[in-house]
């Protein structure tokens, strides 16, 4: 009779461990078509492919799009009180579908020798420098003064422009203030950077520019702006229809702008994040095989549970069929 409940108990169990090893079997089964484990490994292994892609672009744009800096021609070493020049003051970001490079010379045609002006932290710096003798003055070289505490009320927003074929932003929408401009200064130089920018429309191409001049004087209506195409960055379309024409060989003697490096510009953080998702895509997929090697661990060790009652309760039963 003991051997009997013996029996039944190991029935029971044997039957638990079965209903045990075949819920793993489906969950293994239902995971990538049988192939769990294959298809976990794969995907970890695309996700690191991908993380190594995306780094290796990130290391060879960071080479290759280094900081450019700011070129004017002031001369303001030994003054109190100056923040900087205004080509100092801001920095061309990288933006994804817009060549900084022809944003550049397109800011410099357009601006000129605005890039020189200079901005001085106070209206008593300023007044410093009104006291200088002439000789002093002219040396500097600077052709316009501006005061941080005596700045105009900000010039209104670039206005939204609808979808218009090339038309890829203002110039103020990809200059940023530079990050060496000190935080009691950013307004001033942000100021002073969208009142030479403001007002530059950047196309892609000169013909788009051109195509929306003429289909706003058609309409009745003035341009928003200046504009130029970047493919032609030197050939200004003036808001009269007139146009502003630099020739390549005397940009080069502008004052211009710098440009801002891969890795602190949108192209640089957009990459970054690309690269961020794909770790995290990598992680997902790590912790997904780990779950597919726990399951066939267990469902391997649920195996050997059954053969060792199957085996166990056959003995049994043998035993008891010896006794009858």
């Amino acid at each position: 009779e003991q051997l009997s409940v013996q029996e039944a108990q190991m029935k029971f169990d044997l039957d638990a461990r079965k209903e045990r090893l075949a819920e793993l079997e489906d969950k293994l089964a239902e995971q990538s078509g049988g192939d769990a484990e294959g298809a976990a490994a794969r995907k970890v292994s695309e996700a690191e492919e991908q993380i190594v892609t995306l780094r290796d672009e990130f290391s060879r744009r960071e080479d290759s799009e280094r900081a450019e800096a700011a070129v004017h021609n002031v001369r303001i070493e030994g003054l109190r009180g100056v923040v900087g020049a205004l080509a100092a003051l801001g920095v061309i970001d990288r933006c994804e579908g817009i060549d900084a490079s022809a944003v550049q010379a397109a800011v410099s045609s357009a601006a000129r020798g605005l890039l020189s002006s200079v901005l001085f932290a106070s209206d008593d710096a300023l007044q410093e420098f009104d006291n200088l003798p002439q000789e002093a003055k002219k040396q500097s070289r600077i052709p316009r003064l501006y005061s941080s505490e005596s700045m105009p009320p900000a010039p209104k927003a670039a206005p939204k422009i609808g979808k218009v074929p090339g038309f890829l932003a203002f110039a103020s929408e990809v200059v940023k203030v530079h990050e060496r401009v000190p935080r009691e200064h950013q307004s001033a130089a942000r100021q002073m950077l969208d009142r030479t920018t403001r007002s530059l429309m950047l196309f892609e191409t000169f013909s788009e520019a051109n195509a929306y001049f003429k289909a706003m004087s058609a309409a009745g209506k003035s341009c928003p702006g200046r504009l130029v195409g970047l493919d032609r960055p030197g050939d200004l379309l003036d808001t009269d229809g007139g146009r502003n024409v630099q020739l390549s060989e005397d940009a080069r003697s502008l004052p211009r702008l710098g440009i801002i490096a891969f890795s602190a510009s949108e192209r640089g953080d957009a990459l970054r994040a690309k690269i961020e998702a794909a770790e995290g895509g990598a992680a997902t997929a790590r912790r997904e095989e780990d779950e597919v090697r726990q399951v066939r661990a267990d469902r391997d060790h649920e195996r050997e549970e059954v053969a060792g009652r199957e085996q166990s309760l056959a003995t049994l039963q043998d035993e008891l069929l010896a006794l009858t």
